[in-house]
């Protein structure tokens, strides 16, 4: 019997690898054909909006939509220490399945170059600029945008929600289209967990405290930062570790 990996590899479910190569791509030039399109984006800003999507493992609503980051009091990140290592905090917020309240959640990164190479650049742009990832002054046009920009920069890559599925990482946002599809925002996501099972060697409870999807990591109280800010390094500590493991070290499986 194959091993899950081993699975993922014959199937050619597109690599954490890939995903990187070809956000770094974009320096090189944007080729994004619609012209609506190409005309609201800048180069610089989708490329950190992806590399800020994939580290969060976040939605494009997140990112670019409703819940985008700059749509709270809140600040966009924040840095602290884990233990010994320097860390930043992104702040996100999102709904609980299908509540009305809207919830703070927030992704625990190494800030040390030779632990993650794109966090401190993100970082740095996402406190730099008031609202960072923008597309247009209507969210919904906003996430729009976005999302097929992502579509065009990612148009050598297919996904497989079927060969996804296999893996049981977290029964959440699956995708209910079958076959090879084309390379979406929602893959970043599933690529991103796929990346932290199997080269960060994440179980089940670091995978979901990532991405706080149990109700009592929900914090719906912005004016509390401290308490806030407490919470989210506390979740953040369950995992954090495992991240800081030098980036060209990693035995990477997918």
């Amino acid at each position: 019997m194959l091993l899950n990996s081993e699975y993922l590899m014959i199937n050619r479910l597109p690599s954490a690898q890939e995903v990187r190569k070809l956000i770094e791509a974009i320096d090189e030039g944007l080729n994004v054909k619609h012209p609506r399109i190409r005309k609201n984006i800048d180069p610089v800003q989708i490329q950190m909006a992806l590399k800020y999507q994939f580290l969060i493992a976040g939605h494009s609503s997140e990112v670019a939509g409703k819940y985008r980051l700059d749509n709270t009091p809140l600040p966009n990140a924040y840095k602290t220490k884990i233990g010994p290592e320097r860390a930043v905090i992104f702040i996100k917020k999102g709904r609980w399945k299908k509540s009305k309240n809207i919830f703070v959640r927030g992704s625990c990164i190494p800030l040390k170059h030779e632990y993650e190479p794109w966090a401190q650049e993100v970082y740095e742009y996402v406190t730099e600029n008031e609202q960072p990832f923008s597309f247009h002054k209507n969210d919904a046009t906003s996430k729009r945008i976005y999302e097929q920009s992502v579509t065009e920069i990612f148009q050598s890559l297919k996904w497989n929600n079927e060969i996804y599925e296999k893996e049981d990482i977290l029964k959440y946002r699956i995708g209910k289209k079958r076959g090879w599809i084309n390379f979406a925002t929602e893959c970043l996501y599933k690529v991103r967990l796929l990346d932290l099972k199997y080269s960060y060697n994440f179980d089940e409870a670091k995978l979901i405290a990532f991405n706080d999807l149990l109700p009592d990591h929900k914090i719906m109280d912005y004016n509390d930062t401290n308490r806030l800010f407490k919470r989210l390094e506390e979740i953040g500590d369950s995992y954090f570790h495992r991240l800081c493991t030098p980036f060209n070290r990693i035995s990477r499986v997918i």
